[in-house]
């Protein structure tokens, strides 16, 4: 029986004794890029409760110019207008390059 990915990679990270490391990276990748809370469309409530490093990321990506990160209230601030213009020029990009995007 042909093994998937994931558990290929199971049995890598089990045999390799890496467990606990594993278990730290998620740790890790969950505390500063997930968003905890009840579900919301809410920009702005999202925004709050994203860390500081998952808006540094999300800034990085959509920014213009080579400028500076912020403060936290200011970065909340130009993600909320960024982040809408960002994804509809995307869509833009996708509906006249006839791409097929979600």
């Amino acid at each position: 029986m042909k093994k998937t990915i994931s558990e290929q990679a199971d049995y890598f990270i089990k045999e390799m004794g890496l467990e606990e490391e594993f278990e730290l990276m998620e740790h890790i990748y969950v505390e500063n890029f997930m968003i905890s809370g009840s579900e919301t469309d809410e920009l702005a409530v999202i925004l709050q409760r994203a860390h500081e490093s998952l808006l540094a990321l999300i800034w990085e990506t959509i920014r213009e110019e080579d400028t500076e990160s912020p403060g936290r209230e200011e970065l909340e601030k130009l993600l909320y207008e960024k982040i809408p213009a960002s994804l509809r020029m995307n869509l833009y990009i996708c509906v006249k390059n006839r791409f097929m995007c979600f």
